[in-house]
């Protein structure tokens, strides 16, 4: 019986898209919070920002003076007639607004005499920078400037003005904005005075004499119907024996269809049809010669007696261009004649319609001094400060959080992973640490001499904060179950560089000084690096866990000999194989654990970075205690997220993460879970170090 399994349907993966989604979001929402100084920052800054425009931006007033548009029509032909423009449309409407923003109109304005007069007409700029930048006196400030030539000053007039027609009248408004109410209110008037003269002289003057136009374009017209007709008429006898030529032909061609070419009548059809084609060159040439049409020949550019042309090449190019011509000529007739008489009924209509269409146009009311300032406005002003400065600094906020892709302190680390923090462990100044090193190298133990300076737990170091932090990293590991259910712990990164070998060394260590039997197991394959921090010479002999792997030897042969330190034994990386992921074999590996749990209280194996190859993921399916390293400012947060995800599920499940190198500071250390902040000074007499002073452990 086959069993069917349920696939989970498009609502339940939007659920978790969704869920996600809002994940996400809520994460967002709390790193923005967390950079609030930003914000403040930006609100502040726009605060400043508003208050130092009130302080500088020059008060505008603004004064408006209104024109009335009125119109009369009447008509004696038709009632229907319409004017060309209609002043009761909203389009008029609006070309009288058009109209008062003429360049030549603003021009007649600022050459008047109470404009000019006008005391800060064209006030200086604005000085944005403080006076004490500017080497200016704030008072110069408000003194106006000298006036410019009439077509700036009426450009500038512009560039003050607003014309706007009022919805649903006939009431034009023209606004000007100034920081000189004075000037304001002279100016609006200005404009509406020096409009409704203009419209004065154009009706003092009368309007355009249409019959004087009419009959000059009627004159025109006559003397170009009058050139095509008789161009049309010089080609009248080519044309008439070209048709007698044309007919000849249609009987010559009959007569072939009867008789031979030699036939009497053949031969009389034949002679009658040359005479008819010198005729009509004869014609033609006449007409082309008349000067009747002269100007067409001279732009043609057509030869009709180049010695090179036979008697038919000429008759060919005759007969298309008579054709061709008289076609054109004929079309020129009858297109000027429409022109002609429709000149001439609008003449006639002209003469009988005696219909008018004035316009008036008159000051509805006068510009009124301004009294208030209309910008700027310090409510909004201040507001667009505030509101501007804090989107300025949730977008540096934004732009922070996306830009800054690592941890920094366990709660981010918590928060973003959902699993808990086991150990942390801050920057360790290993050059500071390097003098106490070497100044305990002569008392250290013989087994120390050689130990790289990255080992905390030795005896110069072993009463530092930092070899206490990995103290706390063991107990962690040490609670998270039965010790002998728990034997195996695996360290591994998601990419090279953050201190899982560190980790894995200082905790075997660690473990060791407890008094319990350790086995130290490298199982970085490809880049084995153990035996840098013991100071092992790797050689053709050190067979190590790639040569167990192997099948090479057992796991107790493969082991370095004496050991490294009490309780601690070390199994180094090896021989370096082509394929070392290939030795990863499901059935060794199990073989080596298990003798090492009968032998050893604690196995600690140091592993691969998780995204650079499998190796790892392979191994965390063996391992008890699998502890992820992340390395704060330096590794991605997708690149964690990739780990979390890879170990997530099954036995290789993550049992904890480790910071690392985390940077101490006072401000960090609720989100670091109040580790402590380690007053690391100076080296105090005797030997002793000053490490140590630290804080109580855990929140």
């Amino acid at each position: 019986m086959n069993e069917t399994r349920e696939v989970p349907g498009n609502g339940e993966d939007e659920a978790r898209a969704g869920a996600a989604s809002d994940k996400a979001t809520g994460r967002l929402m709390k790193d923005l919070l967390a950079r609030w100084y930003w914000i403040g920052f930006g609100i502040i800054l726009g605060v400043s920002a508003g208050a130092y425009y009130l302080s500088k931006a020059r008060p505008e007033y603004s004064a408006n003076a209104t024109l009335l548009v009125k119109q009369a029509t009447t008509s004696v032909l038709t009632k229907d007639q319409n004017d060309e423009i209609d002043m009761r449309s909203v389009e008029a409407m609006n070309t009288v607004a058009e109209r008062l923003k003429r360049q030549s109109l603003l021009e007649r304005v600022a050459a008047r005499t109470d404009v000019t007069g006008l005391e800060g007409l064209n006030p200086k700029p604005v000085r944005w920078l403080p006076g004490w930048m500017s080497g200016a006196p704030e008072d110069e400030l408000a003194v106006g400037g000298v006036l410019p030539p009439t077509p700036v000053l009426a450009a500038k007039i512009a560039s003050w003005m607003s014309v706007s027609v009022r919805r649903g009248t006939r009431l034009v408004d023209v606004s000007i904005t100034h920081s000189s109410p004075e000037a304001a209110a002279v100016l609006a008037d200005a404009v509406a005075m020096e409009y409704i003269a203009e419209m004065g002289e154009q009706k003092s003057s009368g309007r355009t004499n249409s019959i004087e136009v009419l009959t000059n374009e009627s004159e025109k017209a006559r003397f170009s119907l009058q050139g095509s007709q008789n161009a049309f008429t010089s080609y009248i006898r080519a044309m008439e024996s070209h048709s007698q030529l044309e007919v000849k032909e249609k009987e010559l061609a009959d007569l072939a269809r009867r008789y031979l070419p030699k036939h009497p009548k053949m031969v009389t059809c034949n002679g009658q049809i040359a005479t008819l084609k010198a005729r009509f060159l004869a014609d033609f040439d006449a007409a082309v010669k008349s000067g009747a049409d002269q100007a067409y020949w001279k732009q043609s550019g057509i030869e009709l007696s180049v010695d090179s042309q036979t008697l038919d090449e000429r008759l060919d190019i005759a007969r298309r261009v008579l054709l061709a011509r008289t076609a054109v000529l004929k079309s020129e007739i009858e297109s000027q004649e429409l022109v002609f008489n429709a000149i001439l009924t609008k003449m006639r209509e002209t003469d009988v319609n005696q219909a008018s269409s004035d316009s008036e146009i008159e000051v509805s009311s006068r510009a009124l001094l301004p009294g208030a300032p209309v910008s700027p406005v310090r409510v909004k002003v201040m507001a667009a400060g505030l509101v501007g400065g804090a989107a300025f600094g949730i977008l540096i906020a934004y732009l922070s959080v996306r830009a800054e892709n690592k941890f920094h302190t366990v709660m981010e680390l918590e928060e973003r992973s959902g699993l808990p923090v086991i150990g942390a462990v801050s920057q360790v100044p290993f050059g500071d640490l390097a003098d106490l090193v070497e100044a305990g190298r002569e008392e250290a133990p013989e087994h120390e001499r050689n130990w790289a300076e990255n080992v905390l737990f030795r005896k110069a170091l072993y009463m530092t904060t930092y070899a206490e932090m990995i103290r706390v990293l063991r107990a962690s590991v040490t609670l998270l179950g039965p010790e002998g259910g728990r034997k195996v712990t695996m360290f591994s990164s998601s990419i090279s560089g953050e201190g899982k070998s560190f980790m894995a060394v200082n905790f075997a260590l660690a473990a060791a000084a407890q008094g319990k039997r350790v086995l130290l197991m490298d199982f970085d394959l490809r880049k084995p690096s153990v035996h840098k921090y013991f100071g092992i010479q790797l050689d053709s002999e050190s067979i190590g866990t790639s040569g167990c792997l192997a099948g090479l030897c057992s796991l107790q042969e493969a082991i370095v000999p004496g050991g490294v330190a009490p309780n601690l034994d070390v199994l180094v990386g090896g021989l370096r194989l082509p394929h070392p992921g290939e030795l990863l074999n499901e059935e060794r590996l199990v073989a080596m654990l298990d003798e090492a749990r009968a032998a050893y209280d604690v196995i600690v194996m140091d592993t691969s970075p998780l995204l650079a190859v499998p190796d790892a993921r392979i191994i965390a399916r063996f391992a008890d205690n699998v502890c992820l390293v992340v390395r704060a400012a330096y590794v991605p947060k997708d690149a964690a997220d990739r780990s979390i995800s890879i170990l997530g599920g099954g036995r290789g499940r993550i049992s904890g993460l480790i910071l690392n190198g985390y940077r101490e500071s006072r401000s960090l250390i609720a989100a670091n879970h109040a580790y402590g902040y380690y007053q690391y000074g100076s080296r105090r007499p005797g030997g002793r170090s000053g490490y140590g002073s630290y804080g109580s452990y855990g929140s």
